[in-house]
């Protein structure tokens, strides 16, 4: 079977345009998430939603550098067997989009005004 990425970016667009606008601080990680990609440390998740196919998390990584968040989860995807697919970093947003057996993911950070978020999301097929 194979991924359609351009599927996947629209879900992930729809729905963290759903997720951002009933954001709720204090949210946990979802275990299906935690699986493949741990939360960020010193982070706290903003929002985090469980509709199946897709597993989603937007974290607050604070004042962490922008180069060091997606360091962190580029490698720890990699280490996770996950294969990049897409890579794209413009001023403030690094995109990453990956593949793993029938399943994708989208790791996307941001940073503005010395402040960075992740947002996290696995489509499993």
């Amino acid at each position: 079977m194979r991924f359609d990425f351009k599927v996947f970016v629209v879900a992930l667009v729809l729905s963290n345009f759903f997720i951002f606008s009933i954001a709720v601080a204090g949210t946990d990680m979802p275990k299906e998430l935690v699986a493949e990609l741990t939360q960020y440390p010193g982070s706290s998740v903003m929002s985090a939603t469980t509709s199946a196919p897709l597993v989603q998390a937007i974290l607050d990584c604070g004042s962490a550098e922008i180069d060091t968040v997606y360091g962190y989860y580029k490698k720890m995807a990699i280490d996770n067997g996950w294969q990049v697919h897409r890579e794209s970093k413009s001023a403030g947003v690094y995109n990453l989009a990956l593949r793993k057996n029938n399943s994708g993911a989208m790791i996307v950070v941001s940073g503005a005004n010395g402040s960075t978020s992740a947002a996290l999301s696995i489509m499993r097929r």
